[in-house]
């Protein structure tokens, strides 16, 4: 199976209206997978022991906010695709985090996913 990504117009007009909330311009296959990359990459440093501050971690952890709106925007087919791909990831980073209460925007005005009730196990270093 081809696991490469590979939008079609009509998806990419309705990705790019979703995601207008945070101002994304360009929205096509190298978009999603740079996204895909930034995660992953995000996943990578919350193993290795994540150093930064609490506004960086949840302006980092909005970044799953936007693939899932590629997600809930796409048709099947590279919806299996993106999710094939983002599993492994989303499965790290559980591992490596512990489940918050609330989430770490409580006020947020859009639907509060999974992960903002997540917080790297090593949260000491951001005050949490």
């Amino acid at each position: 199976m081809d696991n490469k990504i590979c939008l079609l117009s009509d998806e990419i007009n309705k990705i790019t209206l979703a995601l207008i909330t945070y101002e994304e311009k360009q929205i096509n296959d190298r978009y999603i997978e740079q996204k895909l990359t930034e995660w992953s990459n995000f996943i990578i440093e919350i193993e290795n022991g994540y150093n930064l501050t609490i506004d960086d971690y949840t302006n980092d952890i909005s970044l799953r906010d936007k693939i899932q709106i590629i997600i809930d925007n796409s048709h099947q087919e590279t919806k299996d695709k993106i999710v094939q791909r983002i599993t492994e990831w989303d499965t790290r980073f559980i591992k490596n985090t512990n489940k918050l209460n609330e989430p770490l925007i409580p006020n947020i005005k859009r639907p509060v996913q999974w992960w903002w009730y997540r917080i790297p196990i090593n949260s000491e270093k951001m005050g949490c």
